[in-house]
């Protein structure tokens, strides 16, 4: 986890406005906050990253836009000056910036140590922020969600923001996701329409399963989802996500310690699935059959009707998935589902020695139609294309569903006659 935080915090690799190290000790910090107002109102800011060190100090990035072209300014300053940043709060909240992305972070090795100055400077910043309509990415560690009292809490449900926003990446380092968190995030998901959920930064304790359920049914509102899970409850929860018919996920990416049985769970809720089209994950290199029966389940023909035709794409960190799984995704391509079914039957059921007890007491007047099942129907596809080796198991199948016909019909000896005589009456068959 501790590698992971770099990923969320700015680099120094553009013009910094601070001045000369020699001269920084005769600045006052309202001067460093007052350059920072002037920042935010004299330019068109796009990204704000706030974040307090492991000492309770405050460190601001701004990211503008001038006509010198895109700089970064940052701001290094002890959390003791309250009227300055109520005054840097106010700009914000007065000035009509267009803010793209948001971040709200803190050190992993924070103490939450922090003085009542400091706690009314950040209250009067996330005021100035909250009333803020244009920010689309988001990024925020959970304990500016609950934590007891210790911090001030950013109040997502009440900020202007929440109609725009698209992207969202929640994180934590040593604390679990508490039931109060977990209370906040799933209020704040089923109220808004996001792109993108992220949180697989997110530590979450295995013994309450509550917590992570309650966050991955809330993303049912959500296109693309990451995550990360360590138990057979969370990918049960992630299950229920995907069988939830409200659900519009499109996208998810699964980090973690994914075995086969988590991913026959998650198999699971993707037969009724009907939106997810693509499937990470990070790490799988066992059995891939949860996930081929998932798709097309040849125990039956009215199993393979009722599998997935929607699902396209499933890749892992060692892209090891068989040419089975590959061949059921690049026909679940196909448009036209109908098209879908009847192929999968005709290549995947009608093969070798299939069950034929499925068209038991079959009427004679169906041989048509189970002779069109085999051969899957006519296909103007590039997902569905003629194989040569299809020809060969259709051959195979019609031979032996033809010479079962009078066991599968019910027709007897006596109406077919003895030792090759012809029958007294043929059944008729319309085509």
């Amino acid at each position: 986890m501790r590698q992971q935080t770099a990923l969320f915090r700015p680099t120094y690799d553009s013009l910094d406005l601070r001045p000369p190290p020699p001269l920084r000790r005769q600045i006052k910090m309202s001067d460093k906050l007052n350059n920072a107002i002037s920042l935010v109102t004299e330019n068109k800011p796009l990204s704000f990253v706030f974040g307090l060190d492991e000492f309770s100090r405050a460190r601001v990035w701004v990211r503008v836009s001038n006509r010198n072209g895109i700089i970064r300014h940052a701001l290094h300053h002890e959390l003791d000056d309250v009227d300055g940043w109520n005054q840097l709060g106010a700009a914000i909240g007065r000035s009509k910036i267009t803010l793209r992305k948001l971040e709200l972070n803190l050190d992993e090795d924070y103490n939450m140590n922090i003085s009542n100055e400091g706690f009314r400077c950040i209250e009067a910043l996330f005021r100035g922020l909250q009333s803020i309509s244009s920010i689309q990415d988001f990024r925020i560690n959970t304990e500016f969600l609950s934590n007891g009292g210790t911090l001030p809490l950013f109040d997502m449900q009440g900020a202007r923001f929440k109609r725009s926003l698209k992207r969202l990446m929640l994180f934590s380092y040593d604390n679990a996701i508490t039931d109060d968190q977990s209370d906040v995030i799933g209020s704040f998901l089923e109220s808004t329409s996001l792109e993108r959920c992220n949180v697989r930064y997110c530590i979450f304790d295995v013994t309450n399963e509550e917590s992570f359920r309650r966050i991955m049914l809330a993303c049912s509102k959500v296109k693309y989802l990451a995550v990360e899970f360590t138990s057979l409850s969370q990918s049960a929860a992630v299950a229920e996500l995907l069988a939830d018919p409200r659900s519009i996920l499109s996208e998810i990416s699964i980090f973690g310690n994914i075995d086969k049985e988590r991913l026959s769970t998650i198999a699971a809720g993707l037969v009724d699935n009907t939106t997810l089209k693509c499937m990470y994950l990070h790490d799988y290199s066992e059995d891939w059959s949860p996930m081929i029966a998932a798709l097309c389940n040849t125990s039956s023909i009215e199993r393979i009707i009722a599998s997935n035709h929607t699902f396209k794409e499933v890749s892992s960190e060692k892209n090891n998935a068989p040419i089975l799984l590959q061949d059921y995704l690049t026909l679940n391509e196909e448009t036209n589902k109908s098209l879908v079914i009847r192929t999968k039957i005709a290549r995947y059921y009608f093969r070798g020695d299939f069950d034929i007890s499925t068209f038991a007491s079959m009427d004679v007047k169906c041989l048509p139609r189970m002779l069109t099942m085999i051969g899957g129907g006519e296909t103007n596809s590039n997902a569905v294309t003629f194989r040569k080796e299809d020809a060969i198991h259709q051959v195979s199948a019609i031979f032996r569903l033809l010479k079962c016909i009078p066991d599968l019909c019910n027709i007897s000896s006596r109406d077919w006659g003895h030792s090759g005589q012809v029958p007294m009456k043929a059944p008729s068959v319309k085509k």
